[in-house]
């Protein structure tokens, strides 16, 4: 496959192509209908498509395209479910009514916003598997490079990441909204924060970590920024909503393309890695790994949120009783943003199985 063709997703089986089958409608459907509930009635689908195709098709004047759209019932529903992308044509059709939507969410880029750069984080392992090494060790360490910068400490001890300047929870024309593709309909302003943009500008999203923390990022290790995300998310418990979704979704695009990276350098025992391998480890069995309860206290040790524990005393983290309650909040906001292309709890977990 030439290197172009990597970033394509009809022809490569990733793990996360059925979920962008579903978020591709799912957007489309949002900017009809205005709304991201129920699968609407294919007649109103249709004619609202053919509605807004119509009026675009007159700014293009394009004789390249169908003057009308020709859709089938079975075809709506199979688009809908996820089991397969549209063809030529109706991508053509799709981006008229709906300009650069099916950019997003047919093409892999680890360099777009957050939710694109983690779900292209996700397909590595598969691309590193089955068709290019090398692509992979290569996308992997540009991935975890971007992230590395991106929350590297300032000046006065300043963490500033990009996002938008307006702050906006909301924004579909321009697609700047909080994990552009996945968001709340009527977000708060107030608290929500648009983290979906693509790289820059900087914004106030800016908080003092303590020294401890700081001294975690290194200047020479691109994998010392997955401890000090970390660190620095316990002890600061990220007061800025905004700031927990940014977080979640980069600390765990870092964590994902270090999977790659530590098996190649050692390989058969990525613990030879120190702290980013243990965190990996906990990362897989937490964040990508079903939730059980424990029936008495001597399960607690098996439970996965346990893993953090020897991780948070070896970076001098005090153990305090809500630290466990605030990594199942960021779960719970990462399977939330996710599940909003349609997917399930399941069928999330079924992914996760060929990602890592």
């Amino acid at each position: 496959m030439e290197t172009d063709s990597y970033i394509l997703r009809r022809i490569p089986k990733y793990p996360t192509n059925k979920l962008c089958r579903k978020a591709l409608i799912r957007e489309h459907k949002y900017l009809l209908t205005g709304s991201l509930k129920d699968k609407p009635e294919f007649p109103l689908f249709l004619r609202l498509f053919r509605k807004k195709y119509k009026s675009n098709f007159e700014k293009v004047n394009s004789k390249q395209l169908a003057q009308t759209i020709e859709l089938d019932k079975s075809v709506y529903s199979r688009w809908y479910d996820g089991k397969t992308f549209p063809d030529d044509l109706h991508i053509c059709q799709l981006d008229t009514a709906s300009p650069g939507i099916s950019s997003k969410w047919l093409n892999r880029g680890y360099e777009t916003n957050r939710i694109q750069s983690h779900l292209s984080s996700l397909d590595i392992k598969y691309l590193h598997e089955n068709y290019s090494s090398s692509q992979a060790l290569d996308e992997a360490y540009k991935v975890l490079v971007m992230i590395y910068s991106q929350w590297k400490p300032g000046p006065f001890e300043i963490l500033s990441i990009p996002s938008s300047p307006e702050r906006e929870g909301l924004n579909w024309k321009m697609h700047n909204l909080a994990l552009e593709g996945f968001c709340n309909l009527k977000p708060d302003l107030r608290t929500e924060v648009s983290v979906g943009m693509e790289l820059g500008p900087y914004s106030d999203l800016s908080i003092k970590a303590n020294n401890k923390t700081i001294n975690l990022y290194s200047p020479t290790d691109p994998l010392s920024v997955i401890p000090y995300m970390l660190a620095y998310a316990i002890q600061s418990k990220l007061p800025d909503p905004g700031l927990k979704e940014a977080f979640i979704f980069d600390f765990l695009t870092a964590v994902t393309a270090s999977n790659i990276l530590m098996g190649h350098h050692s390989p058969g025992n990525t613990l030879k890695c120190g702290m980013p391998a243990s965190i990996l480890n906990a990362c897989k069995r937490f964040f990508w790994g079903e939730d059980f309860v424990a029936s008495n206290e001597n399960m607690y040790s098996r439970m996965p949120i346990s893993s953090f524990e020897y991780i948070f005393d070896e970076l001098g983290i005090p153990i305090e009783p809500d630290n466990g309650d605030f990594l199942k909040e960021l779960k719970t906001i990462y399977f939330k943003t996710l599940s909003k292309s349609g997917e399930s709890t399941s069928d999330l977990l079924k992914m996760f199985e060929n990602t890592h």
